[in-house]
């Protein structure tokens, strides 16, 4: 019978937004279950009964333009084309992809005939080398720097639970 599940995979993403040497990213992952009534003889009341984990990196990339500066045309002056920085954030030359890390683990169980059903995980993310505008002063002709920067959190639970009641 079948009752234990792996499955690994790997993602490369290039993109044209993220400078040459930062290119291509790439995001592993991995998960894995093990369905506990499929390998044991449990009580009828027990319909179905599953435990897993799993492990994943993704990631992302940006808006064009945050790796060089822009120009554009703004009139003339004697016949001449007036040029002129057109973005008003400093660019960043090394940028990095944002990378995201997750871990979930969790169970489903079902009873009575699947009358009855609870699944439950748990989940822990964590974002790193976000793409982000950090404020610098109007006095430099800019006001903001792009910049790799900031790391967010998030843990938490998802409950679900099922009844056919008739």
């Amino acid at each position: 019978r079948d009752y234990l599940f792996l499955t690994l995979t790997t993602r490369g993403d290039w993109s044209s937004t993220i400078p040459e040497d930062n290119n291509p990213f790439v995001y592993p992952s991995v998960s894995g279950s093990f369905v506990f009534t499929d390998a044991f003889d449990l009580p009828d009341a027990l319909s179905y009964g599953k435990v897993r984990a799993s492990w994943a990196e993704i990631g992302g990339d940006t808006d064009p333009y945050r790796t060089s500066l822009t120009y554009g045309i703004i009139g003339q002056h004697q016949g001449q084309a007036l040029e002129t920085i057109t973005q008003l954030s400093v660019p960043l030359l090394d940028l990095k992809p944002t990378s995201t890390r997750e871990i979930e683990l969790g169970f489903e169980t079902q009873f009575f005939n699947d009358r009855f059903g609870v699944d439950f995980t748990w989940y822990r993310r964590s974002t790193v080398d976000q793409i982000l505008d950090v404020t610098v002063s109007s006095a430099s002709g800019y006001t903001a720097r792009t910049a790799n920067s900031g790391e967010i959190r998030n843990t938490g639970v998802e409950l679900l639970l099922t009844s056919i009641p008739f």
